[in-house]
């Protein structure tokens, strides 16, 4: 009787180590993004609430959560991989999704900058950035995106390459266009 409940005990130590490492899941272990600096008029509205806290470095972003900022306001969220999301002033930003193998981010105002490593999936987007009127798929770059008052999109280029899909992601059906180093403009319908 001894040898089975050690053996039952660990049997048990094994499932659970495997279950706090990721092993046996379907799902990669999610990304994680923390603010690494904010200044000047910052806020964090959490996916489940309407009430905004301050953006404090270290403060770690989930799926769901809005970050806003105001006149001279900025924010930056990074991974421990390195890639980086600047929000600069006049902006609002919904985090959509987080996971291994997709993040999806929705500017909805204003202009962020994006520093971001290739997607560890050769020809897989890693990335999307959605607007009020395109999404940019994004598998490692930097670029910039800005949305003014009127909806209209100005999305830049500065190494690698984005995908410009006029729907809600990116699809063999939606009209797409590919930009290298440069500059596309998008107008709201």
């Amino acid at each position: 009787m001894g040898l089975e409940n050690r053996f039952r005990g660990t049997l048990l130590g094994v499932v659970l180590l495997g279950a706090a490492l990721g092993l046996g899941g379907e799902e990669s272990p999610l990304k994680e993004y923390r603010i690494t600096g904010a200044k000047g008029p910052t806020g964090v509205v959490p996916g489940s609430t309407r009430n905004a806290s301050p953006a404090v470095p270290g403060m770690i972003i989930l799926e769901g959560d809005h970050l806003v900022t105001g006149k001279k306001g900025h924010i930056e969220i990074a991974t421990k991989e390195g890639n980086i999301i600047q929000l600069k002033e006049k902006s609002s930003l919904q985090v959509e999704k987080i996971s291994s193998h997709r993040n999806i981010f929705s500017l909805k105002l204003g202009t962020l900058l994006a520093r971001l490593a290739p997607s560890p999936q050769p020809n897989k987007n890693f990335y999307f950035f959605r607007t009020p009127v395109c999404v940019s798929a994004v598998r490692g770059t930097e670029l910039g995106i800005s949305v003014n008052e009127s909806g209209a999109v100005e999305a830049g280029v500065v190494e690698g390459s984005v995908e410009i899909s006029t729907g809600s992601l990116i699809s063999e059906e939606e009209e797409e266009s590919q930009i290298s180093t440069g500059t596309v403009a998008a107008t709201a319908p």
